[in-house]
């Protein structure tokens, strides 16, 4: 069934949509970190478990990740997105009542199911209804929805400060239902129109593939190089964002310059984005992919290289900025770049097999960090491993496009 109307504007679609996003990113991945120690101290649990907890719930993510784009390739997003959405409210609704570990465990693997349903199938909205507008979409949504942990970590701080930890998960739950039914309102229904999939198979033919070629898609070269790339930039992402303030800190940067650099990073995050939204049409993804990998080099190189009291003390700034300007562009890339390359018939399927890669080094890299901090006992060693790293990520995606 096809039901958008041919006269749905984009913006009117993807701007609350992106919202929604937002939000639902803020209740179902930033809002843990504010409300797992406070939970734990009420409770008697410990930290660790807990956090154990969550990033298994990542991992569960990613395994449905795939099963997921696949049904909501062939049956449409719109109902993985406001169904996913509703039951993480009820799930949030449980958690928020339980004082049980083993049933907080249970929640939370329910989540990681609901939340790849919620949270992944926005990309593929776009791609069904608005496929000759993709980009257009992508670059909008991530300017939104880059601004969910600069609202939701403070508002959670607030909730959980004033009326307790139950409280403000209960309003996630309340938000998450907001989410559902605004989805229910504004995304369309079915997997696109006819008109918009002529026009796109005249301008651009190889976007609307058999889906018979999935299985040829999956076992490309040029698949595996642009996964294993992006694989790789997720490790080296996630373990900067656990172990970056630890490192500042061995390298003895005051907290003054950590929180400099923090805020640096997120300003050219949401400056490369804007810059995407206005000059990035001319440019191909595949092109941004590239530069973003490359700029990951330079910047892994200048943190290993900084220190305070020395002319290299500036290099930590240099490497706030590159940071920044990586994270905003491949957030765009990953959910652009399969469509570049193998058009968007099977875009979910092949975006979920993306997305379970990718989970599992981002959920691989910090250990993995941590145990070479531990074995390599030279200053920054650790940190070489993570621009080597760099180096395969650009090689490997770069090879292939």
């Amino acid at each position: 069934m096809n039901e958008r109307s041919s006269g749905t504007n984009m913006l009117s679609v993807v701007v609350p949509l992106s919202l929604g996003q937002a939000a639902l990113w803020g209740a179902l991945y930033y809002a843990f970190a504010v409300i797992l120690e406070p939970m734990c101290s009420e409770l008697r649990w410990s930290t660790t478990a807990a956090a154990a907890i969550f990033s298994a719930s990542l991992l569960i993510s990613g395994l449905f990740a795939v099963p997921i784009g696949r049904a909501a390739d062939r049956y449409g997003a719109r109902l993985f997105l406001i169904l996913g959405t509703l039951l993480s409210a009820l799930a949030l609704a449980l958690w928020s009542r339980t004082s049980n570990f083993i049933v907080f465990s249970a929640l939370w693997g329910c989540l990681g199911i609901t939340s790849a349903a919620a949270l992944q199938t926005s990309n593929v909205v776009f791609a069904q209804h608005f496929p000759t507008e993709m980009k257009n979409a992508v670059v909008t949504s991530s300017l939104v929805t880059g601004l969910s942990a600069a609202i939701f970590v403070p508002l959670c701080q607030f909730l959980v400060g004033r009326e307790g930890w139950r409280c403000a998960v209960g309003v996630l739950a309340l938000i998450c239902v907001v989410c559902a039914v605004s989805f229910a309102v504004v995304v369309p229904r079915g997997k696109g129109t006819l008109k918009s999939s002529l026009t796109l198979k005249k301008s651009d033919p190889k976007a609307l593939q058999n889906s018979d070629s999935l299985r040829k898609i999956l076992f490309s070269a040029r698949f595996w190089g642009v996964a294993i790339g992006l694989a790789c930039n997720g490790a080296i992402s996630t373990s900067l964002s656990v172990h970056i303030v630890g490192i500042l800190n061995d390298k003895r940067y005051s907290s003054a310059q950590i929180s400099l650099v923090v805020a640096l990073v997120g300003l050219a995050q949401v400056a490369v984005r804007a810059l995407l939204a206005m000059k990035g049409k001319s440019l191909t993804t595949a092109f941004w992919g590239r530069v973003a990998l490359g700029l990951q080099i330079v910047a892994l190189t200048a943190l290993w290289l900084c220190r305070p009291g020395s002319p290299a003390t500036v290099l930590v700034y240099l490497f706030a900025i590159c940071n920044g300007v990586v994270g905003g562009l491949t957030l765009v890339v990953a959910a652009l770049i399969t469509s570049e390359l193998f058009g968007t018939a099977n875009y979910g399927a092949v975006q979920g097999v993306l997305k379970m890669v990718s989970t599992f080094a981002r959920s691989a890299g910090p250990v993995l960090f941590a145990f070479a901090t531990l074995a390599m006992r030279v200053d920054g060693g650790a940190i070489s491993l993570l621009v080597g790293l760099a180096v395969l990520s650009f090689v490997a995606f770069s090879a292939v496009i």
